[in-house]
């Protein structure tokens, strides 16, 4: 938030002209100085919320909602570096109630800013809806931002149709452990710019696509639960109708993945 302002010959704001890095739309800003501490309302068409300084306290920035827009591409980022340098940000504690990214719907933020000798340290970090939950912290440099975290959810079909990704996978619960980074600041990231490694672990699920092959065969993936032998006894008990049900089902499934520059690899 960058404000630029005129005081009077008491010492009182007479103008104000406010801009805000994240949004290319105006941003009304009104101060209220008090005995203690200091409060800005702030108001866009793509944001509405205050920050309330004291001396010597972390800054309480509460955003009653926040449109994201759409973050630049990599190749801007590398023809117009980061000119923030969060090593000399306040100390922040953030609360976004309504953050609304694309069409995921409305999402919950909170984070923790503290600033350090290479940058901004971010920790009690949540993003959460009703479809996920994601905790995590990590690192803000000049250079680029780390994240290391956990997301859950037991609605992964709903979390793939949000993110524009293909159904190919169904799990009653879904666990990932993500290791991010990415060129710039926090809200700078984007698919093709991530690298880092993903851990997954998925439970009780299929992937419906497997053996779906337009034949009267019997289909690789009622193959696969046929031959397995730790799911015979279960087989079993249910007189072998489970292996009429479509694709390849799991009780457990678990993976680590490498991501690129937003392509995922499988590490050898």
């Amino acid at each position: 938030l960058q404000v630029q302002g005129a005081l009077d010959s008491q010492g009182h704001l007479k103008a104000l002209n406010t801009t805000w890095a994240l949004s290319k739309e105006p941003v009304t800003a009104a101060l209220q100085i008090n005995r203690n501490d200091e409060r800005w309302q702030l108001t866009s068409p793509l944001l509405k919320g205050s920050i309330h300084i004291k001396p010597k306290l972390p800054w309480e920035v509460v955003i009653q909602r926040f449109q994201w827009e759409a973050a630049p591409r990599v190749s801007e980022l590398k023809q117009a570096p980061l000119a923030i340098d969060p090593s000399h940000l306040p100390a922040l504690n953030i609360r976004i109630e309504q953050f609304l990214i694309g069409t995921q719907g409305a999402l919950n933020l909170q984070a923790k800013l503290r600033p350090s000798a290479s940058g901004t340290t971010i920790s009690a970090l949540k993003l959460s809806n009703n479809l996920y939950q994601i905790e995590g912290g990590g690192q803000w440099t000049t250079k680029q931002t780390q994240v290391t975290g956990t997301a859950d959810t037991s609605k992964l079909q709903q979390v793939l149709e949000s993110f524009a990704l293909p159904n190919f996978i169904q799990a009653e619960q879904s666990h990932l452990q993500f290791a991010l980074q990415w060129p710039g600041a926090p809200w700078q990231v984007t698919f093709a710019n991530l690298n880092g490694t993903l851990r997954t672990k998925l439970s009780t699920g299929s992937l419906p696509d497997v053996g779906s092959e337009h034949s009267t065969s019997l289909g690789l993936g009622k193959i696969l639960n046929l031959l397995s032998i730790n799911s015979l006894q279960e087989h079993l008990s249910f007189n072998f109708n489970d292996i009429s049900a479509k694709g390849f089902s799991f009780n457990s499934l678990e993976g680590r993945f490498e991501l690129r520059q937003g392509l995922v690899k499988v590490p050898k």
